[in-house]
């Protein structure tokens, strides 16, 4: 393998300096790339995009979307976070789309797709999971850009189990152990501001950090979900230990934008250690020098890795809500996107420490709490009355949560009670009430769907939907549990 080849593509990303490349093997898994570089004149990065390699052939990659979040005071504006000519200096259009359409190359490098045909749509492909093919003559420009020239992308298959191991599927493994690796990154003009120990602490603990990424993870789902450090590992000019590696990219600046710079990054952990990213970890954070991108963080769905802008790579919610993207959860929503915060796919905080959870739609996909569950539909259990405890209670309540089927109108209705204490007390909505969330009816448990927060109820309250009707009764915070009772229409008790 040529790691010099993967020098020069990063020199390209990251100089201005365009290679007029044409790719017809893979350039970093082919042992004799048929590439043909021409250095021209560098360019200033304001004057991007510029096309560094355009395919002669078809090629494959996977799939990717991409989950934008914004900060709580833009949400109202949408401005965009993700690669693009607008997104390095914080300038963006403020009418961006908060999801976008990628691809996913050999070499771990993901773009952007742009000038897609009219109406394309994504049914079909699912992110993470498939391979899809990518028309002859499309250009990748160096800020993270795939323009298919008005070509689609085509389906090719799915991708199944552990056949290519960087291209592992996570959404079967919310139980169990995962490596978590952050890069911290150095440029000419600035650097992640965070230490490597202080961002290793606010990931993991190391005794200091009571609140983090891993023990939000392991309180929420009981102990099923472990995020551990990556290996420590020796590399060519850099080393990952305790689960943090600092990159060093002198032809680098903040300009660069989040596009250049995530793609750089990439191939500078491929010369490093030899291995594509995905091979290092599970999941792998991107923590970028403040400036280098318009907003908090986004994540590609069913993926390994997520980027973040500086110091949100050590806020619990934003660690939780992109690592949750990664594990296949969509943004939890309430009048708007990412709006409901009774949970960690709703809105993240500039706070160390947030100790709250997820909704019960994510709950219901993450599979947590699968024991002391009710389905409510019109075949089998036709209603629920009993009471409702809070995630926190799960090893001594009977009922955490309950999931009432629409089959007329598509959809699924989940009920919980937000109980505002222990690892869920800082819950930012609805705390200590019941909450009903809609997602459009699944089929399977681990299903990508975004959720809607369509009611909040305190004692005495009631909630008419889907032909049933929930009413809440007494509720007591300090045993962080409700007494609900859902009938269908014109039905006055739940015979047992």
């Amino acid at each position: 393998m040529k790691f010099s080849l993967a020098s020069r593509l990063v020199a390209s990303l990251l100089s201005g300096t365009v290679l007029d490349a044409v790719v017809v093997n893979d350039v970093l898994n082919d042992e004799n790339p048929q590439v043909q570089f021409q250095a021209q004149a560098p360019v200033q990065v304001e004057a991007l995009p510029r096309v560094h390699r355009v395919l002669q052939t078809e090629t494959t990659g996977i799939f990717l979307l991409s989950d934008i979040q914004f900060d709580g005071s833009a949400l109202s504006t949408r401005r965009h976070l993700q690669s693009g000519s607008d997104s390095g200096n914080g300038n963006g259009n403020n009418h961006r789309p908060h999801q976008t359409l990628n691809v996913e190359l050999d070499d771990g490098t993901i773009y952007e797709f742009e000038n897609l045909p009219p109406g394309f749509q994504k049914n079909g492909l699912l992110s993470g999971r498939t391979t899809i093919s990518l028309p002859a003559g499309t250009a990748f420009s160096s800020i993270g850009k795939a323009d298919t020239k008005g070509g689609a992308p085509a389906f090719v298959s799915y991708i199944r189990g552990d056949k290519h191991s960087r291209r592992r599927r996570l959404t079967s493994a919310k139980e169990g152990t995962r490596t978590v690796l952050a890069v911290r990154v150095v440029v000419s003009d600035g650097a992640t501001s965070v230490d490597a120990a202080t961002l290793s602490d606010g990931l993991f603990g190391n005794g200091v950090d009571p609140v983090t990424l891993a023990s939000q993870y392991r309180s929420c789902s009981h102990g099923r979900l472990e995020f551990v450090k990556a290996p420590d590992r020796s590399g060519m000019g850099a080393a990952i230990v305790d689960g943090v590696v600092t990159l060093t990219l002198p032809s680098a600046s903040v300009a660069s934008g989040d596009g250049a710079l995530r793609n750089a990054i990439t191939l500078e952990l491929y010369n490093a250690f030899g291995l594509h990213p995905g091979q290092l970890a599970d999941h792998v954070m991107y923590c970028l020098p403040s400036g280098a991108m318009g907003g908090i963080a986004y994540a590609y769905v069913d993926s390994w890795n997520s980027v973040y802008s500086d110091e949100w790579c050590t806020y619990v919610s934003a660690q939780m809500h992109e690592i949750g993207h990664n594990l296949n959860f969509a943004h939890s929503n309430e009048a708007g996107t990412y709006g409901d915060q009774t949970g960690m796919m709703g809105l993240s905080y500039p706070a160390s420490d947030t100790s709250m959870c997820f909704n019960g739609a994510k709950s219901w996909q993450a599979g947590w709490y699968a024991d002391k569950e009710v389905t409510v539909d019109s075949a089998v259990t036709t209603c629920f009355s009993g009471d409702l405890h809070g995630i926190v209670d799960y090893p001594t309540a009977t009922t955490v949560l309950v999931k009432v089927r629409d089959d007329a109108n598509l959809f699924d209705y989940f009920v919980n009670f937000n109980a505002k204490k222990d690892f869920n007390a800082q819950t930012q909505e609805a705390g200590n009430l019941v909450t009903v969330t809609r997602t459009a009816l699944a089929q399977e448990r681990d299903t990508y769907a975004e959720s809607e927060l369509v009611a909040k109820l305190d004692a005495g309250a009631s909630f008419a939907f889907a032909g049933y009707n929930l009413s809440v009764g007494d509720v007591d915070a300090v045993a962080g549990k409700a007494q609900v009772t859902i009938l269908p229409d014109g039905q006055t008790a739940c015979a047992k």
